[in-house]
This record gives structure tokens, C-alpha cells and sequence, in this order.
């Protein structure tokens, strides 16, 4: 019987299932690459959007800037004065807080500010409230220099009236819960530490120390070294490390924060700032001046209260008149019961006070702490599309004639220095 034989070369038979299991494989694959394909699509599309709402905002957010820049000169016909301005972006009878304390930016549904159809040019654009601050106010840290001798009389005016500003600042404590509140306030040794610490930064002569300063050519915080200025602040920021130094070497009982969440909260821009404002006259640093026709009666009373003490260094006379802040600021407080147009001059401010029985006494020292209409501004506007904010930080001076009106320069533009911008 013959012998079968096979063929030697031909291949096994395939497993059974073998071709469905590749499918499977490269239906998976796709899958995979698809849903890959979908989420990088998905990721593109969504950042497309985000900048094209960033772009949006970003336009809104400086046509609100430049709204602001007309309404702070006037209008377009420069004609709309500084308390009608204020008046129409926060109405009296709807403000919650002062105009040189606003609350932060918070969004509203349209905005019928500043110029008319200013949301009608923006349409799915949210505004938040603009915060136009003004802080002639403000005690500028660079009139605290070595042009002033220490322990003299300018020199202990000043610490003075620093001395007032921070002894109100305090560190509120929770104790059990939300029950019971207690508050530590800073110590008269470490607020005068801190001032030898500000004069000896900003001191060109570095020869000269104020009194335990405890600032000698650099300054450790952590493992960073910091050389000291020697020089004035050009930010307000950089007082954050000489807080943080004191701090960390237990001259100081906490650390205030830089930026305040809420108005009337403890923090460095609340009171102070970096550039001149206020009144200069032969004053490179300026004089605060508080806005009379601005401020509400607790700004003015706490502004004269910064003065109060000064020692030998002022007359009785004033002395009296500073004591009697509270009169002051009840007779001179705006009343929004009224439509009222504000003190145009400085003699309607001493007439008020002549004619008031509780400040009829006083002698005229307005010139000293009052002005009309401010120059300076701290302006944080907010415009916001699809969860993508856009903002704008700015510090403008505006120079004003003795009516209070902007002056132009020889090109006839306004006169409105924009000193600080950030846009993010």
C-alpha cells in the first residue's frame, strides 16, 4: 500500500479566532486614537474660545479705561466736574461704601456707567463695578527721608502722624468659633522700629542710621538676601520686606496684609502709597489733602485725627482744631438727602464751619487739610466673558486748574499722567 506523503513546505493551519482578535485590536487603536484625536480638538477648540473671550475682554476692559480717563477729565466736553463723575458711577443713594474706600470690583448685570452704550459696543460682556479711587489722601512713605533730620521737628511731625495711622491697625483673633473676637494692636516700639527701618532704606547717605533701625546694608528673609535701597520706594510693595524682616526677627507683633479684601480692613494700601499726592507747593513729596467734596464724615474725622498729638510742633489753635475732628466732620460730611453740589470754593468750607454753633470757635486751618477735587487715582477695572477676566491696575495724576477744571498741556491733550498700568 502506498504511503501518503505530505507537502513538507506548506504552513500549520491558523489558531481559530485569530482574525477577530486583530479586528478587535485595531478597533481598539482607532478608539483610542480617536478619543485622543477628540480631546486634542476638544482642548484646541477650548482654547481658541478662551482666547478669543480673553481678546474680548481685553478690549472691553480698556474702552472701560479709557471711559474712566474721559469721565476723570470731564466728560468730552471737559465740563462734568469730579463729584458729578463720582455721582454717576456710584449714585448716593445707592453707595454702600466711601468713595476713598470703594469696595472691589464686583459684577453687575450691564453697565449703564460711564459713557452710554458702552455695553451695547461689548454685547455677552460682563462689567463689574469700577474701582476709581481717589488718594490725595494717602500718606506717601517717601516724604520719610534723610532730607529730614531725625528727632527735629519735621522729622517728629511725621513720625507722628505715621504713628496714628498704624496704631489703629490691629490683628483680630477668633476665640471660640465666631463667639468672642479679641484684637492686638502693634506696639508703640515696633511702629517706631519700622519707621527708622523705612528712613534708613530710602537713606542715600548710608552714614547716617536712625535709631534702632535694625536695617544695615542687606536684609536676610528666609535664605534670600535683599541689599538695601538706599534710595525712594518705587513700589509700595517693597515695604513687604521690611515687615517681613521685623517680623521674622520679633519686632513686630504680625504682618499686615498688602491689599485689602473689604473697606475699613487692615492692610498697607488702605493708608499709604508711594507717590506725591496731595498738595506740593514747594513739597517735592506732597501733603495728603482729603477730598472734602468726596470723602464722608468718617474719612474726614479719621484724616484730622492723623495729625492729633503733634506736640510742641503745632499752636494751640490748631492743636484745639484737630481735637475737634468729630464737629468737623458732622458739619462738613455730605448730606445725600439733598442734591447737593458740593463745596466750590475754600471760603464755602470756612462758612459752613463759621455758621455751625459746635465749629463757629474754631480758626481757619482748612487750607491745611482740605481739598476740593483730587489729583490722583488708583483705578482697578474688571470686564469679564466666558469665566475669562481681563483687568486693569492703574495709578492716573490729573492736574486741575483752580476751578478744578484739567488743565491741557501745550498740545492742547489733557493733562492726565497715567503713572502705573498693568493689563492681564
Amino acid at each position: 500500500m502506498p504511503i501518503k506523503t505530505g507537502n513538507l513546505n506548506s504552513d500549520p493551519p491558523a489558531p481559530r479566532g485569530i482574525a477577530l482578535l486583530i479586528t478587535l485590536v485595531i478597533i481598539a487603536l482607532l478608539a483610542v486614537y480617536m478619543t485622543e484625536f477628540s480631546f486634542d480638538t476638544h482642548l484646541e477648540t477650548r482654547g481658541i474660545r478662551n482666547f478669543q473671550a480673553s481678546f474680548k475682554a481685553r478690549n472691553a476692559v480698556k474702552s472701560l479705561f479709557k471711559a474712566t480717563l474721559v469721565g476723570l477729565q470731564g466728560g468730552l466736553n471737559g465740563e462734568v466736574s469730579e463729584k458729578d463723575f463720582f455721582d454717576q458711577i456710584s449714585p448716593p443713594s445707592l453707595r454702600m461704601y466711601s468713595l476713598l474706600t470703594p469696595s472691589k470690583p464686583e459684577k453687575i448685570e450691564g453697565i449703564q456707567l460711564l459713557l452710554p452704550g458702552l455695553a451695547q459696543s461689548f454685547p455677552n460682556v460682563s462689567f463689574y463695578t469700577p474701582y476709581i479711587r481717589p488718594i490725595d489722601h494717602l500718606f506717601n512713605l517717601n516724604r520719610i527721608n534723610s532730607k529730614i533730620a531725625p528727632e527735629k521737628a519735621k522729622d517728629l511731625i511725621l513720625k507722628n502722624e505715621f504713628t496714628n495711622i498704624l496704631s489703629r491697625y490691629s490683628k483680630t483673633q477668633s476665640i471660640e468659633s465666631n463667639q468672642n473676637q479679641s484684637s492686638a494692636n502693634l506696639s508703640l516700639e515696633s511702629i517706631q522700629t519700622l519707621y527708622a527701618s523705612i528712613y534708613d532704606w530710602s537713606d542715600k547717605n548710608a552714614e547716617i542710621d536712625y535709631f534702632d533701625s535694625n536695617i544695615e546694608g542687606h536684609i536676610q528673609i528666609d535664605d534670600t538676601e535683599w541689599e538695601v535701597k538706599d534710595s525712594a520706594f518705587d513700589k509700595l510693595s517693597e515695604i513687604m520686606l521690611l515687615q517681613s524682616k521685623l517680623f521674622e526677627e520679633g519686632y513686630f507683633e504680625f504682618q499686615i496684609p498688602f491689599d485689602s479684601q473689604k473697606p475699613g480692613e487692615n492692610s498697607w494700601n488702605q493708608n499709604f502709597t508711594v507717590y506725591p499726592v496731595g498738595k506740593k507747593e514747594g513739597q517735592p513729596f506732597g501733603d495728603p489733602r482729603i477730598n472734602v467734596n468726596l470723602g464722608d464724615g468718617d474719612d474726614i474725622q479719621q484724616f484730622l485725627e492723623r495729625f492729633s498729638n503733634p506736640g510742641v510742633n503745632a499752636s494751640d489753635k490748631e492743636q484745639q482744631y484737630l481735637n475737634r475732628a468729630a464737629d468737623i466732620a458732622s458739619v462738613l460730611k455730605p448730606d445725600f438727602s439733598q442734591d447737593a453740589p458740593g463745596f466750590k470754593s475754600m471760603n464755602d468750607i470756612k462758612t459752613r464751619l463759621r455758621s455751625d454753633p459746635s465749629t463757629s470757635d474754631l480758626n481757619d486751618y482748612h487750607n491745611n487739610y482740605f481739598i476740593l477735587w483730587s489729583n490722583w487715582y488708583d483705578i482697578h477695572l474688571v470686564t469679564e466673558i466666558e469665566n475669562v477676566k481681563a483687568e486693569v491696575r492703574a495709578v492716573v495724576e490729573v492736574k486741575r486748574d483752580e476751578n478744578g477744571k484739567v488743565e491741557k498741556n501745550d498740545n492742547g491733550e489733557y493733562a492726565i499722567t497715567i503713572h502705573e498700568f498693568q493689563l492681564r
